[in-house]
């Protein structure tokens, strides 16, 4: 397998704070999990595809005028001002959208106790498989953890 088919982190998600985003995704396009990769307390958000909750979509509107003054204060530096441009457009026409939100299942707790300090640590979603390793050593001895999420059916 090839490294360009992994996305490697080398530190639990919890090293920042247990962040949603910190995260690996794994699923089968129904069920979806979200590996956090904690050594002493793994979490696992799962979802699934029917509960997601209060979008709205509407027409978008044409703010192609709106490109020409982003792409000037883009050349100019101005990312923080350039960045506003395109979405202000879209509220002076009118346009009123909601992204649908992920509202999670459950989320699963695996505890260890007494695996600190831990070395040699990776998180590592494999793409071509939707697999995600967890690795990590204690005390000289190695670690492993796999997730995924069957196809089901």
């Amino acid at each position: 397998m090839s490294k360009r088919d992994q996305l490697i982190c080398k530190m639990p998600a919890s090293c920042w704070g247990q962040w949603w985003r910190d995260g690996l995704p794994c699923g089968n396009g129904e069920i979806g999990l979200l590996l956090h990769g904690g050594v002493e307390e793994e979490t696992i958000l799962i979802n699934h595809s029917r509960l997601w909750h209060w979008g709205k979509s509407s027409p978008v509107p044409d703010v192609h005028e709106a490109l020409k003054q982003t792409r000037d204060l883009i050349d100019q530096g101005n990312f923080a001002s350039a960045n506003s441009i395109t979405s202000q457009a879209l509220l002076d026409k009118g346009y009123d959208s909601a992204l649908f939100l992920p509202c999670p299942l459950a989320d699963l707790k695996i505890l260890l106790e007494d695996c600190a300090p831990f070395s040699d640590y990776s998180r590592i979603l494999h793409m071509d498989c939707a697999e995600i390793v967890t690795e990590w050593k204690f005390q000289g001895v190695s670690f492993k953890r796999k997730c995924f999420a069957s196809r089901g059916k």
